[in-house]
């Protein structure tokens, strides 16, 4: 099988090995499709602390099972199954809270563990204990594997609704027209907000949301505009300075893209957040339940992101679609191992 590796320099390479061997409380997994994250662009330029040997990438994934481990009952050979990248322990504190996604150990594919951009890919008794995998009959291997980002919306959606005690966000502002800000404007849309403006500096993502889309897209932002929602979802550290311009009084900021490493850090007035009542938080990637709740969404078809997939690419042609997403030129772009 052909197996792609990002080294410790932040290269890529490929190699030529035997598919994998499994234990009694794994899977093995065809990897049909896994997308490229936005965090995957930023692994690749200048690694991540969890990562530290040489490791396939990548952890927005669907595929096909084609073995199983003995001690394994759920899942059967043929099942096709979406998988999630965090990985609860279930033995932390967090964990035992059920705040899986924020687990002491952190683990997850793509980091600890070798991820999609594969032949094929090992799911551990990680994925398999009560972690994020699903399985898909009615939609496709590129639009399974979208389920992970989806899930991530719905985290930071669920968590930043959650915060309105008396009454519901009439307005949303997203800054960054990518596809997880499309992807919180979907889950936005699809939760009872439908005034929602997306804001884009890229002129041909603004094209696209203007096409494809049914939301807002602005480059330039009025001063006078204020907004009850706002998510920051691009790695903008004045994105985030704007947001607190713009807020609405009992509004809420979720910095919910993460910055790049030795950004500048924000300066903030307590005292504008204590008199407005306004709420500031941040969100990170998703728990199981939010990645069944993604499948199903997907799969019944209440929110529909097939428009969202712009680019496919072979496994051999990884650096060109990273190059591409690095681009801004497309929205998800898919590798399918097997083409």
């Amino acid at each position: 099988m052909i197996v792609s590796k990002l080294s410790t320099s932040n290269k890529f390479y490929f190699t030529e090995s035997k598919i994998p061997s499994i234990k009694d409380d794994e899977l093995l997994i065809k990897v049909l499709s896994c997308a490229i994250c936005g965090s995957d662009l930023k692994i690749s330029l200048s690694g991540n602390s969890r990562i530290k040997e040489d490791r396939t990438i990548g952890h927005e994934i669907s595929g096909e099972i084609v073995k199983i481990g003995k001690s394994i009952s759920k899942f059967n050979v043929g099942d096709k199954v979406s998988i999630g990248a965090d990985l609860p322990c279930h033995k932390c504190e967090k964990c035992k809270s059920g705040n899986v996604n924020l687990c002491n150990k952190n683990l997850a594919l793509g980091y600890q563990f070798d991820g999609g951009f594969a032949q094929y890919m090992i799911a551990n008794e990680y994925v398999l204990n009560d972690g994020p995998i699903q399985k898909y009959s009615k939609i496709s291997s590129d639009l399974a594997c979208l389920a992970e980002p989806l899930a991530c919306a719905i985290n930071g959606v669920h968590k930043s609704l959650s915060c309105f005690t008396i009454g519901s966000p009439a307005s949303a502002l997203i800054f960054g027209g990518g596809p997880m800000g499309i992807m919180l404007a979907e889950y936005l849309y699809f939760s009872g907000v439908s005034d929602i403006i997306i804001s884009e500096q890229n002129e041909q993502r603004l094209d696209f949301i203007k096409s494809k889309t049914k939301f807002i897209p602005a480059k330039l932002l009025s001063k006078d505009r204020k907004f009850d929602l706002i998510f920051t979802a691009c790695p903008s550290i004045e994105a985030q300075k704007q947001s607190l311009n713009l807020i609405n009084v009992a509004g809420v900021i979720n910095f919910f893209g993460g910055l790049i490493k030795d950004s500048s850090k924000l300066n903030i007035d307590s005292n504008f957040l204590h008199y407005s009542e306004a709420v500031l938080l941040g969100t990170h990637g998703s728990n199981p339940s939010q990645h069944r709740e993604a499948i199903e969404l997907l799969e019944k078809k209440k929110i529909d992101l097939n428009y969202l997939i712009t680019h496919k690419f072979n496994l051999i042609n990884l650096e060109k679609a990273f190059h591409v997403a690095r681009s801004g030129l497309g929205q998800k772009i898919i590798i399918n191992p097997h083409d």
